[in-house]
């Protein structure tokens, strides 16, 4: 519950829309602060976000739900002070190339204190990735990793060239995955989706990530009687946990055998304005680090039909005894069968016994 209010106040506080500028210094000079006594953020549109979703925190804690005590802030915006975010409507294109300027933060609480982040970026284009360049750093297989400080303020300028396109309508999508290594913690995904437009049709240049048919094991139920034990959704094969363990922030421990069998779903039966035919990129961290378990790429990718209820995938770990890793299993989707994208973030801290 917490995950979902988070992700709708950050939602509610931007309008996204990429466009076109020339070159900025990416650069942000701060209000005065030391890391103990980090400045407020001296973008007035992350300042407003970051006050929205506190107030929003102390209503939730009051009925007894507790969000992370940290956050990532973002929001595509002009290139130029006050770095107001872009109203709503379709990108501007050069050619087949996008310019576009993200303004992020990240803000915790004093338990979590002023640590760096590693936040993992990826862009899509009609849902398929594409290399890009941000804040001088350019994708390698169309993954770029930047660190960022917590209590500070980045603009952080984004290109992308050699674009795939249809002729007509276009969605880009900007997805970021943040992790905290000092505090072994998963912020919450976020991800920025807008429309730019093209008189033809372009192949661009695109990676492709690894297609379901090489996934070792992905296991389809269209009845539910096909897979009964399936049907609960276990994290792990039957006879493998030992103990499972919460907390009231959502902080969950699994105790397993060594090797343990991780299972991750992707529910086509709960939510009735998600069901039906959709596409969706996978990736799964271990230890904030993405493994290749996709055939030996980073990603991979998967498709439901309309007649699909579930589909479970079964990665098997080579977790020896006594080990300690903190899990993150990301769905994207980059097609919907609604007019919202769906999306999943199932973190875990795994010790085996």
């Amino acid at each position: 519950m917490s995950r979902m209010k988070r992700l709708l106040s950050v939602w509610s506080a931007i309008c996204l829309l990429l466009c076109g500028w020339p070159a900025v210094n990416s650069a942000f000079a701060e209000a005065s602060g030391t890391d103990d006594v980090p400045a407020l953020s001296a973008i007035p549109v992350l300042r407003e976000m970051i006050e929205e979703d506190k107030r929003a925190n102390e209503e939730m804690e009051k009925m007894g739900y507790h969000a992370l005590p940290v956050g990532l802030y973002a929001v595509l915006t002009e290139s130029s002070e006050p770095y107001a975010p872009i109203d709503t409507g379709s990108v501007s294109v050069s050619g087949d190339s996008v310019d576009l300027m993200l303004a992020a933060r990240i803000e915790g609480d004093e338990s979590i204190g002023i640590v760096d982040y590693s936040v993992t970026v990826l862009l899509t284009v009609n849902g398929r990735m594409v290399d890009f360049e941000m804040d001088g750093g350019r994708s390698s297989g169309g993954l770029l990793v930047k660190t960022l400080r917590g209590s500070r303020d980045y603009l952080l300028p984004v290109h992308a060239d050699h674009l795939p396109a249809a002729e007509g309508e276009n969605e880009i999508m900007l997805v970021l995955l943040p992790f905290c290594p000092e505090k072994e913690m998963y912020l919450d995904m976020q991800f920025f989706t807008c429309s730019f437009r093209s008189d033809h049709a372009s192949e661009g240049a695109v990676i492709e990530p690894c297609p379901e048919e090489r996934i070792d094991r992905v296991v389809t139920v269209q009845n539910r009687k096909d897979a009964p034990e399936l049907m609960s959704m276990p994290i792990v094969d039957a006879g493998e946990q030992l103990a499972f363990e919460s907390d009231h922030r959502g902080h969950n421990l699994l105790r397993t055998k060594p090797s343990p069998t991780m299972h991750f779903y992707i529910d086509n039966m709960s939510i009735s304005d998600m069901i039906g035919r959709r596409a969706g990129l996978m990736a799964l961290s271990i230890d904030g680090e993405l493994q290749p378990v996709w055939d030996g790429k980073l990603i991979g990718e998967i498709r439901l039909q309309e007649e699909d209820l579930l589909k479970a995938v079964l990665l098997k770990t080579d977790f020896g005894s006594s080990e300690h890793h903190n899990v993150c299993w990301y769905y994207i989707e980059t097609e919907s069968a609604g007019e919202w994208k769906a999306w999943n973030r199932s973190c875990i801290t795994v010790e085996t016994r």
